[in-house]
C-alpha cells in the first residue's frame, strides 16, 4: 500500500537461486536453494499483493542468472537453455503465471549456448534469447522488461558483446533485443528509440492494469481485470494504434522515463 498510494513500484520480489553460499544478497532472494518452492512462494506473495486496494506495480527481478555480486557488470554467464529452465526459471515463470507486471534483468552478461539460443554473448538487458525467445515468447510474459540501474552500462570485460560497440549498449540493438525501459535514465535510449514501440506501450498499459489499475492510477472493475488477465498477449490489450498513442501519452504524464521508448526532442531522455 506504501507504494501503491503514489502510482509507485515495487523493487522485488527478489528470486534469484542460491547457488554460492557468498552471495551478499541471499538475505534477499526468496528461491534459497529450491526452484520449486520458490516458485510456489513467488506465486502467492504476487497474488496477495494484489488483494489491496492501490497495488504496488511489482518488479520480479533480477533477470538472469545473477548469481553472486563480485564482478556482476563485467561477468559472463554461460549456461545451457535447459539448466535455465529447471533451475533458474521457475521462480520467474511463477511470478509470470500469477500476472506480475515487469521483469528486471541483471548486470551480467549470458551466453545461452544451446536449444533455441542463437544471440551469442549480450548482456542481460539485450539479450533475444532470454527477453524474447524464452521470457516473452516461451514463458508468456506480457509485461515490461526494466533494466537494473545503469544495467546498459558496457564494461571493459565484456567488449565485444551483443550491442557493445561504446560505452553503453547500442539503444536499437537492445529495444529490438527486448528491453522495454531503461532505468535510471536513457542512456542507451537517449532521444528514444522505434524498435518495437507500440509493443512497449501496450506492455506498459498491461503492466498498470494487471495490477488493477488504469494509468491514471483509479482502480479497475473486476470484469476490467479479468478482461486483461485472460488476454493472450500484450498487444491484444492496445487494440489499435490510437490506444498505443493514449498510452504514450499518459505514459509521460506520469514519468518522463518512459519518453525513453519514443522518438521525442527535448525531453527528459535528452
Amino acid at each position: 500500500r506504501e507504494f501503491g498510494e503514489p502510482n509507485r513500484g515495487q523493487l522485488g520480489p527478489g528470486v534469484n537461486i542460491a547457488r554460492y553460499a557468498w552471495n551478499g544478497r541471499l538475505g534477499e532472494y526468496m528461491s534459497g536453494e529450491d526452484p520449486y518452492l520458490g516458485a510456489k512462494m513467488i506465486e502467492s506473495q504476487v497474488k496477495a499483493y494484489r488483494q489491496v486496494d492501490r497495488p504496488a506495480v511489482q518488479v520480479v527481478k533480477h533477470w538472469i542468472p545473477n548469481t553472486i555480486e563480485t564482478d556482476r557488470n563485467g561477468m559472463t554467464e554461460v549456461i545451457d537453455e535447459r539448466t535455465l529452465f529447471e533451475v533458474y526459471y521457475p521462480p520467474f515463470q511463477a511470478a509470470v503465471d500469477a500476472g506480475v507486471s515487469a521483469v528486471m534483468c541483471s548486470y551480467n552478461v549470458i551466453n545461452c549456448t544451446t536449444g533455441l539460443c542463437s544471440a551469442g554473448s549480450a548482456y542481460a538487458c539485450a539479450n533475444d534469447d532470454i527477453l524474447n525467445k524464452h521470457l516473452k515468447k516461451t514463458m508468456g510474459f506480457k509485461g515490461i522488461v526494466m533494466s537494473d540501474w545503469d544495467a546498459t552500462h558496457c564494461q571493459e570485460e565484456a567488449a565485444g558483446s551483443g550491442g557493445c560497440s561504446g560505452s553503453y549498449i547500442d539503444g536499437e540493438y537492445a529495444a529490438e533485443s527486448g528491453l522495454d525501459m531503461e532505468m535510471p535514465t536513457c542512456m542507451s535510449f537517449g532521444g528514444g528509440v522505434t524498435k518495437r514501440a507500440q509493443e512497449k506501450a501496450a506492455r506498459l498499459r498491461w503492466a498498470y492494469l494487471v495490477q488493477g489499475r488504469g494509468l491514471n492510477g483509479f482502480p479497475l472493475g473486476d470484469s476490467e481485470l479479468n478482461r486483461i488477465m485472460n488476454h493472450s498477449s500484450a498487444k491484444a490489450v492496445a487494440k489499435d494504434d490510437t490506444t498505443a498513442l493514449r498510452s504514450r501519452r499518459l505514459a509521460k504524464v506520469k514519468d518522463q522515463g518512459y519518453c525513453c521508448w519514443w522518438p521525442v526532442t527535448a525531453d527528459a531522455c535528452g
